[in-house]
């Protein structure tokens, strides 16, 4: 009879609401998260700052292939000015998420508090944390790396999630830290980068395109459309 009753409740529409409001904060504070990421590199008028701390601690902190070649004290001092800003966005994106709801009337508005739990306990408490020196306790490192060390890669469940359209993981946003600084913007689900035509960039990539007597002239116009200076379009007929 128990088990029958959560059923029932778990299959009513006020609780169907409680748990799309569940899923609108998760929602929000990942659009969010990919938001604060692209305003830093948008370098706008009056928020020059943001996008100073962001290139100089975080992309100075993870290079290429997501090396760490810092000290200690630096990849502290870039959570503080990095990650620690986003994790308050990323809070306040939500609680502005729920105060909408709460005007609203909405039912079960208090369900949206999930996403200042997810928020709050993976990313504001990471960054308060490696910002106070516990590194040890998010990143795999042995004694001989106190001055410098690499990520590691193949523990990370970033680098072990899945790869796909609708999902994506670090490898995705590798490009973002070694040549292309203005795509690749998000880390997990790539919204945010369709949304802004930035989930492609052919900067410093040559391309090959494969054509047929049909579609000559459509190949060739895709390499005329190009400068000079970035032509890497190479046709090859067949």
């Amino acid at each position: 009879m128990h088990l029958l009753y959560l059923i029932q409740q778990a299959s009513s529409p006020l609780m169907i609401i409680a748990l799309l409001n569940v899923l609108l904060s998760w929602l929000i504070l990942r659009i969010a998260q990919d938001f604060y990421h692209w305003l830093a590199h948008a370098n706008l008028r009056g928020l020059k700052w943001l996008h100073d701390w962001h290139i100089t601690w975080h992309h100075r902190t993870y290079l290429k292939e997501y090396e760490l070649r810092v000290s200690y004290e630096e990849l502290s001092q870039a959570h503080w000015y990095n990650e620690f800003p986003e994790a308050i966005f990323m809070l306040l994106a939500v609680t502005a998420l729920i105060a909408f709801l709460w005007l609203l009337d909405c039912p079960y508005w208090w369900a949206a508090a999930y996403g200042l739990y997810h928020a709050g306990r993976f990313h504001l408490l990471r960054a308060i944390q490696i910002g106070l020196g516990d590194i040890d306790l998010w990143y795999k490192v042995t004694p001989e790396h106190q001055t410098a060390f690499t990520a590691n890669k193949d523990g990370s469940p970033f680098f072990k999630a899945p790869l796909g359209r609708w999902k994506v993981n670090a490898l995705y946003h590798l490009p973002h830290h070694d040549r292309a600084a203005n795509a690749y913007f998000c880390a997990a689900y790539p919204w945010l980068d369709w949304a802004f035509m930035t989930a492609y960039d052919f900067q410093g990539l040559s391309v090959a395109i494969t054509f047929t007597e049909k579609n000559a002239a459509l190949a060739q116009s895709l390499q005329s459309a190009l400068p000079l200076s970035e032509r890497r379009i190479h046709l090859h007929p067949i």
